[in-house]
């Protein structure tokens, strides 16, 4: 399913927030919306070493890699095609209302760096 890149964010956490589309035709006039909300995030800028970190920087990028995303998906199924472009839209309006100020805490990156740390511990990868 071909994405395509339709607006970065900056959040004030320094990260940078990813839209993307990924809709498709189903049938004639109806439409798979697929809305796809990405932060990649660099360990060597998100993760700042503080006093009593739980894990080293390096543990981190042995286990995860020198990068981890963030990717949430949202859809809406079988939408009419006159009505798709603004559906999409109040996709897009409703995530950055409901979820920008979570993703643009101080503490987001790391603590899913950290969770997708611990993630990985306990399935042994």
């Amino acid at each position: 399913m071909e994405e395509v890149h339709i607006r970065e964010i900056p959040l004030d956490n320094d990260l940078r927030l990813n839209l993307y589309d990924a809709s498709r035709r189903l049938a004639g006039d109806r439409w798979l919306l697929r809305l796809i909300v990405r932060i990649i995030m660099d360990l060597d800028e998100t993760w700042i070493p503080q006093p009593g970190d739980p894990v080293s920087k390096t543990a981190l990028k042995s286990v995860i890699g020198p990068e981890t995303v963030f990717e949430t998906v949202k859809t809406r199924h079988f939408i009419d095609e006159r009505k798709k472009d603004t559906v999409f839209q109040s996709m897009i309006d409703d995530f950055v209302r409901h979820s920008l100020s979570y993703l643009a805490h101080p503490d987001f990156g790391r603590r899913f760096i950290l969770k997708q740390y611990q993630d990985k511990q306990k399935r042994g990868v």
